[in-house]
């Protein structure tokens, strides 16, 4: 990172990904004369993704209604924790900014995937200001219907259904 940069730029990837997703967009990015020397370049995995793969805390199995199993797990609630590591990325990206002597006001621009850009959306909302700008692909977004319950149904069963043993 350069300590004059015009612009810094936070990429956050969607559920499933992890931030290497991001690297040959940022490669192109780095490459455009428009850039360069102007940029930086953030991109961090959140949570059970990538580097953070997390499997000390086991999923939760309901069966108790056979017809709708569930399965519950503190990843799940993607609208509250993947937006609070986004606010921990935005701070960790200012402090810095403010180790090499920089005002910590440098424009901030967020651009995500999925759930990534939903979070990028709900931390602005939240801290009003945070980003100079958002450029958001396919937002994820958790308004629950009955479509959502069947689709859920039909999934869980089917993941139930499978052989728990991985084959390497």
């Amino acid at each position: 990172m350069e300590a004059n940069a015009g612009v810094t730029l936070l990429f956050a990837h969607g559920g499933g990904f992890c931030k290497d997703a991001w690297d040959p967009i940022v490669r192109r990015l780095q490459d455009a004369p428009l850039l360069a020397g102007r940029t930086d370049f953030e991109t961090f995995d959140f949570s059970w993704h990538g580097s953070q793969r997390d499997e000390s805390v086991a999923a939760q199995v309901d069966r108790s209604n056979p017809e709708k199993p569930r399965v519950s797990h503190p990843a799940q609630d993607i609208v509250t924790w993947a937006p609070q590591e986004v606010w921990r990325q935005v701070q960790r990206i200012r402090a810095e900014q403010r180790a090499r002597g920089q005002s910590g006001t440098t424009p901030l621009i967020g651009i995500g995937h999925s759930m990534g850009a939903m979070s990028l959306w709900k931390t602005e909302v939240m801290h009003p200001g945070t980003f100079s700008g958002l450029i958001l692909f396919e937002p994820a977004y958790g308004i629950v219907t009955p479509e959502n319950d069947f689709t859920v149904d039909f999934m869980v069963l089917l993941a139930l259904r499978r052989q728990a043993k991985w084959y390497v």
